[in-house]
């Protein structure tokens, strides 16, 4: 009887607190989801001051000013990194050297309470690095649309309320909404973005 117990309860720890040990979400292999990828990117290959070198030349992000102080531009160049991992597209070409760019960064799902590691989602960079709080919207950027401009005004306006433009002076490891080794932006920081700037945009 008591050896039948033990190994009932062996059993209970094993199957069941093992794997809430090891995952909140009581799941041993956790999924990544990526349902949509970019349909023909574009390499980066690495990011000097503003512009993002790719196998088809380099591009400035139209509209956006990275910051000049050496410890906020190696964030903005870390977030890059990340944001542009899988490669990015060509939206709009404003410029022969500047672009609206799309990218598909990974979103880490930190918290570990449910059965998906991470997915990726597409994003307008330009309007994404301003909503971060990485970059400064620049709206005598020539070529810009009016709808352009106002977009990543709205953009750069979201960063201002969340009080993250211009973030502290950190080293990019230290930045608590992207995850350096895994190449991540934590989840929570980009599912409003989209509709937050469509709501400036079309608000009387």
């Amino acid at each position: 009887m008591a050896k039948g117990l033990t190994a009932l309860l062996l059993f209970l720890v094993v199957g069941y607190g093992l794997p809430i040990a090891m995952s909140p979400s009581g799941v041993l292999i956790r999924q990544t989801i990526r349902e949509k990828p970019l349909a023909a990117p574009i390499t980066v290959h690495r990011i000097e001051g503003s512009r993002l070198i790719t196998t088809s030349g380099s591009w400035k992000l139209a509209g956006v000013t990275l910051p000049t102080d050496p410890a906020r531009l190696a964030m903005a160049h870390a977030f890059l990194e990340i944001a542009t991992a899988q490669g990015i597209e060509v939206i709009r070409q404003v410029s022969p050297t500047s672009a609206i760019l799309r990218c598909e960064p990974r979103i880490s799902h930190w918290c570990g309470n449910d059965p998906v590691a991470a997915h990726f989602e597409q994003h307008n960079l330009n309007e994404l690095i301003l909503a971060m709080g990485y970059a400064i919207h620049n709206p005598n950027d020539e070529g810009l649309t009016d709808l352009e401009n106002r977009r990543l005004a709205a953009a750069y306006a979201i960063a201002q309320k969340r009080k993250e433009a211009f973030p502290e002076n950190a080293p990019p490891e230290r930045d608590h909404r992207l995850s350096l080794p895994a190449k991540s932006i934590q989840m929570g920081e980009t599912c409003s973005f989209d509709i937050l700037i469509r709501i400036a945009v079309n608000r009387p």
